[in-house]
């Protein structure tokens, strides 16, 4: 039995506060010419806020909101599960201005004014819980196996993620 390890990254920008992809084509793509028959893929984000999943690339389910003239269906359920509105101790960021503030780990450097370029993201840390930041697939013949009718997407909440593969 012969072992072959092959990666690829991706980079994607999103759009909007929850933008998803759908990157069966790219994923595919690489499989078919990574040479491998049988075994998995395993796809991962380095980004603690961007999530992978396989599900259906139905409208009504991803968007965009501004095509279907409503929120679409997993932004709604993400958004119930840890809503952007919602008050997070990870948005309360200790700064000159704010010598109080909760968080003080685990941050950019400061600018020069003394103040954070961190991201007001506590909601997409908690949707994280519910979207992965990885995903495992089989490689069968040659090919992913994919159950009838589902597809990779990926979704994030940060400006720029990348989904190593």
């Amino acid at each position: 039995m012969e072992y072959k390890a092959v990666s690829k990254t991706l980079e994607f920008k999103t759009r909007c506060r929850l933008d998803f992809y759908n990157v069966t084509k790219e994923v595919e793509e690489f499989v078919q010419g990574s040479g491998i028959k049988t075994g998995t893929i395993t796809l991962q984000t380095p980004h603690t806020t961007c999530g992978l999943w396989v599900n259906e690339d139905e409208q009504n389910l991803i968007g965009p909101e501004k095509t279907l003239g409503r929120i679409p269906d997993l932004q709604r359920s993400l958004d119930r599960l840890a809503g952007p509105d919602e008050e997070y101790g990870h948005n309360d960021i200790r700064t000159a201005k704010n010598p109080n503030g909760k968080r003080y780990t685990h941050l950019c450097p400061l600018g020069a004014d003394g103040e954070s370029v961190e991201c007001v993201d506590g909601y997409s840390h908690a949707q994280n819980m519910a979207i992965h930041s990885y995903l495992t697939l089989i490689i069968e013949g040659g090919k992913v196996f994919w159950a009838s009718g589902r597809r990779y997407s990926s979704s994030n909440s940060t400006t720029t993620d990348l989904a190593n593969y």
